[in-house]
């Protein structure tokens, strides 16, 4: 990072108009690398506005929130191009182009320093993306916030899993004290359904599109022992003992997600060639199928229908198994690392977004009765309600509600 302060405007001002340096902040320019994928270009961009932002901003603040996130290398789903910071007192200006102020209070344990920026620590930065993000979004961060710190090890799931709920625990404390805080609510949801076992943000958003829709909780991560050894899916959904049965004989159902670089130069235990990837997991799902697996797999461009992603993976189970539920209600099996609580009356718009792109509030509140109309909406029929008339007053000449004339009125005889 190059800082006006430090080296003046003149000297800075041809490195500019040469593209040498680009500018991300008034008086913080930065030399943007030669990254191919855009997300890399971001992701850039947003650190080196974040260090920008910490060199130039006078007032006590620290990185918080999807910056915070991002410096701690958690997955971030959605960039929304600000610097996010939380400062003890209310801003003057909250107006300004890429940055993002939130007001909150923190102790002394909350801030880590990491290369030299003053930083949310990991747990705090799980806590506020669960509270104020969107369900989807605080998910990843909450499953990959959870593997930095567990340091989750697939090969020996008994230990792992009590680290990992060691670590879920002293999270869910944080929430304890501020109940009925602004996105308690959706936290709690959030760090329950978290899951360190994830490997990849796209796992991720994958079990989300499970969850939000009321399938139960799967297993991330389940081992399934073949002839060709031991494989591992994303996450699946085992067969319970004395349960119903699964179509077409299956003792598991497991869901994957593939990204490109799966199947391209960049895997990883192979020559390097697409066909010979391609080849060995062909190989690996024989495998599999033998055991009594029935794998689905998912790309990308699956995840923007959730939806229809839903409704195929609702079609793999037994019609019980498959009606829409709770998204808290999960699987008894000896692989899930804790059952999620049930929350009373909690809502689940607390835990899906709304097809607006909005996020519902999601509050302990018993829903509506089937029919009846949104709060702050005209019934469909009959007279408008005393509050809908113009100018919120009562007809001229109408008694108030005690029957008492209007001002002005003549008296009954």
């Amino acid at each position: 990072m190059l800082f006006a302060d430090e080296f003046g405007y003149a000297a800075l001002r041809p490195l500019v108009a040469s593209g040498e340096i680009v500018r991300v902040r008034e008086g913080a320019y930065f030399t943007p690398s030669n990254a191919a994928d855009t997300w890399e270009r971001e992701m850039e961009v947003a650190l080196a506005h974040a260090v920008g932002v910490v060199g130039t901003l006078g007032c006590d603040h620290v990185l918080s929130h999807q910056t915070a996130a991002l410096v701690h290398g958690c997955w971030v789903g959605r960039l929304d191009g600000d610097t996010h910071i939380t400062q003890r007192t209310k801003p003057r200006d909250n107006d300004v182009l890429g940055l993002r102020r939130h007001v909150a209070q923190w102790e002394e344990a909350d801030v880590v320093a990491i290369e030299g920026l003053p930083v949310t620590s990991l747990e705090r930065t799980i806590e506020d993306c669960a509270r104020f993000l969107t369900p989807r979004e605080g998910l990843l961060v909450a499953d990959s916030g959870l593997r930095v710190l567990a340091r989750p090890d697939r090969f020996d799931r008994v230990a792992s899993e009590i680290r990992l709920e060691e670590h879920r625990r002293l999270i869910q404390g944080r929430l304890v004290p501020k109940k009925g805080w602004r996105g308690i609510a959706r936290g709690r949801a959030v760090l329950a359904a978290a899951d360190g076992f994830a490997e990849s943000a796209g796992e991720s958003r994958l079990r989300w599109v499970a969850l939000s829709r009321g399938l139960p909780r799967p297993v991330c991560q389940f081992p399934v022992e073949t002839e060709r050894g031991q494989f591992f899916l994303d996450f699946a959904w085992p067969q319970k003992e004395g349960g119903q049965e699964f179509p077409d004989g299956a003792r598991v159902l497991g869901e994957e997600y593939d990204g490109r670089a799966k199947y391209g130069d960049e895997i990883a235990g192979t020559t390097g060639r697409p066909n010979q990837a391609l080849f060995e997991e062909k190989l690996r799902e024989d495998a599999l199928r033998t055991t009594g697996v029935r794998l689905r797999r998912r790309v990308a461009e699956d995840l923007h229908d959730p939806d229809r992603v839903a409704d195929d993976m609702r079609r793999r189970f037994p019609s019980a198994a498959a009606a829409p539920s709770s998204p808290f209600e999960v699987f008894s099996s000896s692989y899930c690392p804790a059952k999620l609580p049930q929350w009373g009356g909690l809502r689940r718009e607390a835990w899906r977004d709304s097809d607006e792109g909005r996020i519902e509030s999601g509050h302990d509140l018993p829903t509506r009765p089937p029919g009846s109309p949104a709060r702050g909406t005209r019934p469909a029929e009959g007279p408008a309600p005393r509050r809908f008339r113009r100018g919120g007053r009562p007809r001229a000449g109408a008694a108030d509600r005690r029957g008492r004339p209007p001002a002005g009125g003549d008296r009954a005889a």
